[in-house]
Order: structure tokens, then sequence, then C-alpha cells
């Protein structure tokens, strides 16, 4: 390894590399897990798993990323910075600048989220298509249902990271003394983790979104109260804290994470060095 590789690492990117990094990694990401994100919209709305249109949604989930991703980014480093100036931010620090990220971000993430489902159930829509009928039945209001349960989902999903990942590596089995192996697997493993507990937000955020665009007639979940009534009533307790749909849930999650940490370990080296900060 040349001796540029190893000063450009993640650690030493500067906040615009964090930044590229990030939308680089989520990317390499999406085209990866895409399959998997179809199956759980699928199950989650009453479809069995399909082995056609896998990548329906893909376009609207790409756009996503710049907004989104800079959204929860931007907010949650500049709270961070007000928080620890001296850059050794604590975990309750970490904490709340992930829950002022995560607030600001999940009104847009809600909107690209919806037209995502839409055209995940329905493969004759167009962006366009799903806006206009949405705003012309709903009003604007439509176009952020769910955003409850997006908010849970990834408040849950950054702070599971946060409490879990290091601790769950240092728990691998000692015959794993690869370290990029342990990383793998402990990565896997935190994924489908939190990726299951938050399978219950991600049903509801899935049933709101896509309620009369699947199989469900239009009104069966038309808020998310009157969803969860829904689901009691009809498949139990069982049916709202591990519906189906959890098992493809947990392996999009675990294989979110190991690839979106991979990735944004690897890509550091190939960005060029104004991304990184100068020793």
């Amino acid at each position: 390894m040349s001796a540029v590789a190893r000063v450009r690492s993640s650690e030493t990117l500067n906040g615009a590399g964090l930044f590229a990094n990030g939308i680089l990694s989520s990317f390499a990401t999406m085209v990866f897990t895409q399959p998997l994100d179809r199956w759980k919209t699928d199950r989650f709305s009453g479809n069995a798993r399909s082995s056609t249109g896998l990548y329906r949604g893909f376009g609207i989930n790409c756009a996503s990323i710049v907004p989104v991703w800079g959204l929860a980014f931007g907010f949650y480093h500049t709270a961070l910075k007000r928080l620890a100036p001296s850059g050794q931010a604590t975990d309750r620090q970490k904490l709340e600048a992930t829950v002022l990220g995560t607030t600001v971000a999940t009104p847009v993430a809600a909107v690209f989220e919806k037209i995502k489902v839409a055209q995940q159930l329905r493969d004759d829509v167009t962006v366009r298509d799903v806006v206009r009928r949405v705003v012309a039945t709903e009003g604007l209001y439509g176009l952020v249902k769910g955003g409850g349960p997006i908010w849970w989902r990834g408040y849950l999903w950054y702070t599971g990271m946060l409490a879990m990942r290091q601790k769950i590596q240092d728990a691998q089995p000692k015959a794993l003394t690869n370290r990029t192996v342990r990383k793998i697997v402990a990565d896997a493993e935190t994924g489908a983790m939190v990726g299951g507990s938050t399978a219950l937000f991600d049903n509801l955020r899935a049933k709101v979104q896509g309620d009369g665009w699947g199989p469900i007639p239009k009104g069966t979940y038309p808020t998310v109260r009157k969803t969860v009534t829904w689901i009691i009533r009809n498949e139990g307790i069982r049916g709202l804290i591990v519906p189906k749909g959890t098992l493809e849930r947990m392996g999009f999650a675990g294989a979110a994470l190991v690839i979106m940490g991979g990735a944004s370990d690897a890509f550091p080296e190939y960005l060029p060095s104004f991304l990184h900060r100068q020793e």
C-alpha cells in the first residue's frame, strides 16, 4: 500500500469528505439491497415475494440520498459541534444530535418513501402520477403520512447501532481472528438485530404509505392508529410486534450495514485530497 493510501482513510476525512463518503456509501448500499427493500415492502403490504421488478423504486431511492442524508448529516454534525466544542462527544450528546438530525430529515424521507412504496407496489405509475393522486385525494399531508413510524425507525436504528455495534464486535468468538471478518460478522448481526427490533415501525410505515396502492383496498390503513387497531384485531399482538416481513427486514438491515460499513471504509482511499484534513 502506498503512503498516500495509508494517509487517506475514513479517519482523515474532513466535513465535506464525510458527507461525500456518506453519499457514495449510501448509493452502493442501495445498489445491492434494493431487491431486499422491495421484498420487505411486498411482505408488509400483503404481497408474496416476487422475482420480477426487484429494482422498482430504485430511482427515487437514489434521488432521496442527497436531501435526506444531507439534512440528517448536516444537523447532526452542527448539533454535535455545539454540544461538544472540544470534539470529544459523549454517547448522550451523540444521542441528542441524532434526535435533531432524525427529526429534521423525517418529513423529507417520508415524501420519498411514499413515492417509492407506490412504485414498488404498482408497476405503472411515475413520480408525477403518485404526487398528483396523493395531493388530489389527501392533500399535501398525504405525502408525509407515515412520518411518525419513520422517525422512530430512524431513531432506534441509529441509537441501536451506537449502543450495540462495537459491543457486538468485541463479543465475537475468538476463533474469528481476522479483523475484517469480525467486523463483517458483527455488522451483519447488529443490522439484523436492530432491523428486527424496528420491524414494527417499518411495517406501520409501509402499510400507511401503501394504502390503496397494493392488494389491500384504500382506506384499510388510513392512519397509524387505525392501522395498529386493524393489525391487532386481525393478526393479534404477534402481528404487530413480529409482522410478516420481519425476516426480510432483518436481511435487508444486516446486508445494508455490512455494505455501508465496507464501502465507507473503502471509498476514502480514493477520494481526492481536498476531502481529507491537511496534516
